[in-house]
């Protein structure tokens, strides 16, 4: 970031705001980008991907609704759970103490505990989330169904201390910005030389 443009750290900083982060990103990811299919998805996933589509198309026309009827019933509840997605998955992967590593560092396993979080959430939260406020052990370990990952948590906590992050502390995360390798934390942009 230091040794940057000024246009670079310009556009690095707009792409950081948590306006665009959270509320525009999410808009154009889930509505466009991920409706398309890429060449490096597999056989399985282009197909869900072109049937999803399918079905979204099929809904539209085969509704009495018309388009701003859509809109009005769909957009609300689409937007709001665009917003909290992108802000749960943000939050948990750019946190103060996350870690941060180049390829050469790279061991799955400590990444998946170290550069992921937990947040505490109560039950009923953390139901309608899936549980995926246990980030650290779905990376470690994708296969891990959703209703054992608070288990899987409990049971690795007694062997190692695992990032975990209060409610407030999530909600406030989003200030950190650029990775400082000297303290090994993310920092905010005023606290960056």
């Amino acid at each position: 970031y230091k040794s940057a443009s000024k246009l670079k750290k310009w556009a690095y900083r707009l792409y950081r705001n948590p306006i665009i982060l959270f509320f525009v990103a999410p808009v154009i990811l889930f509505i466009f980008i991920f409706r398309v299919p890429f060449e490096k998805f597999s056989l399985a996933a282009v197909i869900n991907i072109i049937a999803l589509n399918l079905i979204i198309l099929c809904l539209y026309f085969l509704s009495p609704l018309s388009f701003l009827k859509w809109a009005y019933v769909l957009s609300p509840s689409l937007l709001i759970s665009y917003f909290a997605a992108s802000f749960l998955f943000y939050v948990q992967h750019q946190y103060e103490k996350t870690l941060w590593i180049t390829e050469e560092q790279s061991d799955n396993v400590w990444i998946s505990l170290r550069g992921s979080s937990y947040i505490e959430m109560s039950p009923f939260l953390a139901w309608c989330y899936g549980n995926i406020n246990f980030h650290n052990i779905h990376h470690l370990d994708v296969k891990i169904p959703m209703y054992h990952l608070p288990e899987a948590f409990l049971e690795l906590q007694k062997h190692i201390k695992l990032n975990s992050l209060s409610l407030l502390e999530a909600l406030t995360s989003y200030r950190f910005k650029l990775w400082n390798p000297q303290s090994g934390k993310l920092e905010k942009f005023p606290d960056c030389p």
